[in-house]
């Protein structure tokens, strides 16, 4: 298990190859100290080098009925209870206990 802030990160999958392109699998477990901007999720955190790669992507699985969204400037996880409404705290987010983030780009380090 890898920890990238207060999100722990345990490796499924990968990194293979998927025609021209890398892919790595997560589970990521949330914790108590979730706040508005996001837990920190960086490229590196995933198996990918920090260059910047326009073709980098990150999928956010089983998120227990929130929303998610990965940003791609900070390299943060931002989970919703609504569409626009970050979550109510903390305790929500430690409750994520098996989310899938699934990651591909070019750049492998």
């Amino acid at each position: 298990m890898a920890g990238t802030g207060s999100l722990t990160l345990t490796k499924l999958a990968g990194p293979y190859t998927i025609g021209d392109r890398w892919e790595t699998v997560y589970q990521a477990v949330g914790d108590t100290s979730y706040v508005d901007n996001g837990y920190p999720l960086l490229r590196t955190s995933l198996g990918f080098a920090a260059t910047p790669d326009p073709e980098f992507h990150v999928e956010i699985e089983n998120t227990m009925g929130y929303g998610s969204a990965y940003d791609y400037t900070n390299q943060k996880l931002l989970l919703y209870a609504s569409a626009g409404t970050a979550i109510a705290g903390a305790a929500t987010a430690a409750a994520l206990t098996d989310m899938r983030i699934r990651a591909t780009g070019k750049y492998k380090p």
